[in-house]
């Protein structure tokens, strides 16, 4: 009997919802007090939240100060860095290959050879995901 009058109950709340109606105004101060009790945090959850907000805050501003780890292939000497290549990760290994270019490929790059050929022989230097980070054209040994 109790269940069939519970889901009695049930069927006109679901009919009463159906055809718009609104449940009394006491019947929904109820459900807002009892959705408030169960959704209140205490206020140490705040501070919590405040703290990992300050550690993050702190984190980044020193990250921020660190040197950047790219300014190694920068400073290697002759080499010209690629542009748009991923910065060096730290502990990256690199190498560095001997090769043909294009004198077109390195005008794009900013890099100005006045050679009459349209290769000329450069180093390049690869990062570990095999994608060129720097060049240095070679000078030409014959002479």
């Amino acid at each position: 009997m109790d269940s069939e009058q519970s889901l009695a109950a049930a069927m006109e709340s679901l009919r009463a919802i159906a055809s718009g109606q609104r449940p009394p105004e006491r019947e929904r101060q109820r459900l807002v007090a009892e959705f408030a009790r169960l959704h209140r945090r205490p206020a140490f959850a705040w501070s919590g939240w405040a703290a990992a907000a300050a550690i993050v805050a702190l984190a980044a501003g020193l990250a921020l100060r660190a040197p950047r780890p790219s300014a190694a292939a920068d400073d290697m000497d002759g080499f010209v860095a690629v542009p748009y290549a991923a910065p060096v990760a730290p502990g990256e290994f690199l190498r560095v290959i001997r090769t043909e270019l294009y004198v077109s490929a390195l005008d794009r790059m900013g890099i100005t050879v006045p050679a009459a050929s349209t290769q000329v022989s450069a180093e390049v230097v690869l990062g570990q995901d095999g994608l060129p980070r720097a060049v240095r054209v070679i000078e030409d040994e014959s002479n």
